[in-house]
């Protein structure tokens, strides 16, 4: 074997293996080729040399360029300690082990085959430590006999440690620097993976708005899906109003360091698309550049979610049928109206505008016939109404018409209302058309001006809503001005409104019960009647409150205490035993209360309450009631018998078709209204009405009961028809609680009497 003779000889070794280092030679080289080097060096007296590395306290690995597999086998797995062999010491102690000769030295007791077979019989073991100066393995160099190292040896041997280390550091740096760029290669494709089926679209804009990156999979909604824009700025590629926009944001970005965010409309490859961008300041983008700053912009296609909240907007402030404002819209347009034409001291004027005699064609001919015409109405009165006024629909067959005057007087403003209410009047004169039928409608209007002295919104509508009725109350087809002289009645409105309030909260309400008896003269049940007990006016008539309850919604809350005193009622003539098997009471549901979804739930649960059956109460419904949404009518009125309740159709004859539907209804009775009993006994027809209703009930099998019964005569001849019962002031006049259970104990004993 060839020997190194000279230092320089080395140092051309010492750069081969440097060589190695530097190009990012494997570690078995580059450790292999420092053994060849020891071995060649020291080679006259035949050394062999190996490296050994540790891993987790324990030797791992092992590199040599004479020594056999069966040298390490014997070595790799052992513990790293201070008794288990030379290497395991150096490691351990971090410093030089010398045994001069193996054969005696009891670190090598365990190992004497190895001495012998390959002719180990001196060893020097040197730590090698990494860049945190731990013992990361050995350098062991073995002689073929007993040999003991010079100060120049161990020099040499330190010198060779050291460029061990080097090599283990710098594959260290390769492999982690290797790893690292294989995850950035890996998050890469996963993050081009990922962006491309976002879909986002992300852009990196440096301070000067230059786009310098792009990302995101659906190039459809770039504002250029086939051309580069890279190297651009978003003046030269975006609308200048958008650029404008986005370079606003990104200056704002910079000066608060916090992100911004931005909608915009554009239109892109596939149309016009709502876009929201989000930015953030993206900070060690560029290292080499780090005075200059880049901007990260996410930018989202919200077309779907815009549209749907412009489609929210539309159906809270427009009415879905007319698509004109609603209610909700044109009240804020009013109080913005009013509080305009007071700090500009100028006026204002509201018109309410109602179709005559409407209800008729929805009841008569059903709510498509009535929304077809409610349509071609709105077509006729927008062109009317100017842009800078606002035209809206209330509900039902109720428009309101907000007009904007920048004069200072009332009588320019009084004049040009009157043109524009004209101008609505004539947009009548000609036919509507529905279905296969052509209808003249007409419409009355009230009018009401307002300047800076009107408190507010509620004070302008109650005075146009006067007026209305007051057009209304002049056969129709009529425009009128708000007269202060009405003010009176929409104060006792209110008068009433807040009464009625206090009145349902103090228990003021109170059941009186009208008798119904059969033709034989016996009492079969009563009618639950309300009046109001005032604390200052006395015993009122329902015809002074029931309507102003019905208008402001509180006429449910009435009927329920009503509904209650009626059990409580059937409660004390049962304990007295005043009742017979066939009893009931009557009790009248307003249409609001009819069309409650929960109804009949609500009033088992207080007929429950009083441990009553439903069949002792009579449920009395108006003709007009029905004949509106028929099907629901119908459903409604299943539910309430399937329950047990008892359903009668109260003032029949006055309604417009219930003829047409009355063989569908679950009832059991019909009241003939008092109109046409006062009739009967002057007028042929009326007689001649009232056999039709007995005559069609008997058809039907459906009992007749007369109210309004009045005089011996008419009761004489209501006794020659099919009518089951009657009542009336012939019989008895409505009367409280007490007085009715008086009545009947004192009918009972003259009865008894006569008996």
């Amino acid at each position: 074997m060839k020997t190194i003779s000279s230092v320089t000889e080395f140092l051309d070794a010492q750069q081969e293996v440097l060589r190695l280092i530097a190009t990012d030679s494997d570690l078995t080289t580059i450790l292999s080729k420092v053994c060849e080097l020891i071995d060649l060096f020291l080679g006259k007296n035949n050394v062999k040399s190996s490296i050994l590395l540790a891993e987790n306290n324990k030797l791992a690995k092992g590199f040599s360029a004479t020594l056999p597999q069966p040298y390490f086998d014997a070595l790799i797995g052992l513990d790293i300690g201070p008794t288990v062999s030379p290497c395991s010491s150096a490691i351990h102690s971090g410093t030089h082990v010398i045994i001069k000769d193996t054969t005696k030295d009891p670190l090598l007791v365990n190992f004497q085959h190895l001495i012998t077979d390959y002719s180990l019989y001196s060893c020097w073991a040197t730590p090698v430590f990494d860049n945190s100066e731990c013992a990361v393995g050995s350098l062991n160099i073995y002689f073929d006999e007993p040999k003991m190292p010079d100060s120049s040896d161990i020099q040499l041997i330190d010198k060779l440690s050291e460029l061990i280390k080097v090599a283990l550091v710098r594959t260290k740096e390769a492999q982690d620097l290797k790893q690292t760029l294989k995850e950035i290669t890996r998050v890469n494709q996963q993050l081009k993976v990922f962006t491309s089926v976002l879909p986002d679209l992300g852009f990196i804009t440096d301070e000067h708005g230059v786009f310098v990156e792009s990302f995101g999979g659906n190039k459809e909604l770039l504002i250029y899906p086939n051309r580069s824009f890279h190297h651009k700025t978003i003046q030269e590629t975006l609308p200048k109003e958008i650029a404008s926009l986005v370079a606003d944001a990104i200056d704002k970005l910079f000066q608060s360091g916090e992100s911004q965010q931005i909608e915009y409309e554009l239109d892109v490859a596939i149309g016009r698309r709502f876009f929201e961008a989000r930015m953030a300041e993206l900070t060690q983008y560029n290292p080499d550049d780090q005075a200059k700053r880049y901007v990260l912009s996410i930018v989202r296609d919200i077309t779907d979610k815009k549209q749907a909240q412009i489609e929210a907007e539309r159906l809270a402030f427009y009415d879905p049928l007319t698509d004109l404002p609603n209610r909700r819209l044109v009240t804020n347009r009013l109080k913005k109206l009013l509080e305009k034409v007071k700090r500009e001291k100028s006026y204002g004027a509201v018109l309410f505008l109602d179709l005559d005699n409407f209800k008729r064609i929805n009841d008569s001919l059903g709510h498509s016939i009535g929304d077809k015409l409610l349509q071609q109405t709105a077509h006729r009165l927008k062109p009317i109404i100017r842009s800078t006024d606002t035209l809206a629909r209330l509900g039902g067959d109720e428009f309101i018409i907000l007009i904007e005057n920048t004069e200072a007087t009332v009588d320019a403003i009084t004049e040009e209302v009157t043109v524009i209410a004209k101008k609505l009047l004539s947009a009548f004169k000609d036919p509507m058309h529905a279905g296969h039928s052509s209808f003249q409608l007409c419409c009355s209007i009230g009018i009401a001006i307002f300047n800076d002295t009107y408190a507010g919104i509620d004070d302008v509508l109650k005075q146009a809503d006067a007026a209305m009725y007051r057009s209304k109350k002049q056969s129709g087809n009529e425009f009128s001005f708000f007269d202060p002289n009405l003010q009176s009645i929409i104060d006792q409105q209110i008068e009433i409104e807040r009464d009625i309030i206090s009145a349902i909260t103090e228990q003021q309400f109170i059941a009186y019960f009208q008798p119904q008896v059969s033709m034989s003269g016996d009492l079969i049940g009563v009618e639950a009647l309300v009046r109001w007990a005032h604390p200052v006016k006395g015993i009122l008539s329902p015809y002074l409150f029931l309507s102003v309850a019905e208008q402001f919604g509180l006429i449910q809350k009435i009927e329920h205490q009503v509904f209650e005193q009626s059990c409580q009622l059937l409660l004390e003539l049962m304990a007295k035993e005043l009742t017979t098997t066939n009893f009931s009471i009557a009790v009248n549901l307003s249409a609001g209360e009819f069309k409650s979804a929960n109804l009949a739930t609500r009033l088992v649960s207080i007929v429950n309450k009083y441990q009553l059956l439903p069949s002792f109460f009579k449920l009395e419904i108006t003709e007009s009631m029905l004949v509106d949404k028929v099907e629901q009518s119908i459903n409604q009125m299943e539910q309430l018998k399937e329950q047990g309740f008892k359903l009668s159709i109260d003032d029949f004859g006055t309604g417009y078709s219930s003829l047409n539907y009355l063989h569908t209804f679950p009832i059991n009775e019909l009241k003939i209204d008092k109109s046409f009993i006062d009739k009967m006994v002057t007028s042929k027809s009326g007689n001649a009405i009232i056999n039709a209703i007995i005559s069609l009930a008997f058809n039907l099998d459906i009992k007749v009961i007369a109210e309004g019964v009045e005089t011996e005569e008419q009761f004489s001849i209501l006794k020659q028809k099919y009518v089951s019962s009657v009542q009336g002031y012939y019989f008895a006049k409505p009367m409280p609680k007490e007085d009715l259970i008086s009545w009947i104990s004192d009918r009972n004993r003259i009865s008894d009497s006569l008996a």
